[in-house]
């Protein structure tokens, strides 16, 4: 269903469609369960190191909390073959701009 959608997400604004991830998101806040994330752990870990200097490293799913807890926390990551969070940002509450600063994604040539 979603590859009906994506030719006309292409011309969207990434913005617009962080937005768009980011109200679709709201019934989680109604649930007890939305006040965990799966980033959590790696949140909190890295808040308790926060004196030493982190670089924060993952690969596939792990890339992507690497580069949310990063982004997050003002933290320099590296993500191998991970999913880009630009379009989730708001719903992980990440700014644009942390990304673009602290983020990087490394995804190899050959890569699927």
């Amino acid at each position: 269903l979603i590859s009906v959608f994506t030719p006309f997400l292409a011309v969207l604004p990434d913005t617009l469609i962080s937005e768009l991830i980011s109200i679709s998101a709201f019934p989680e806040f109604w649930l007890e369960s939305a006040e965990h994330h799966y980033y959590d752990p790696v949140l909190q870990y890295v808040e308790k190191i926060k004196d030493r200097n982190v670089v924060i490293v993952g690969h596939s799913l792990g890339g992507a909390i690497a580069q949310i807890v990063g982004g997050r926390l003002n933290h320099t990551s590296f993500g191998f073959s991970a999913p880009g969070i630009v379009y989730t940002r708001r719903k992980v509450g990440v700014r644009l701009e942390s990304i673009e600063k602290y983020t990087i994604n490394v995804y190899p040539f050959k890569d699927p």
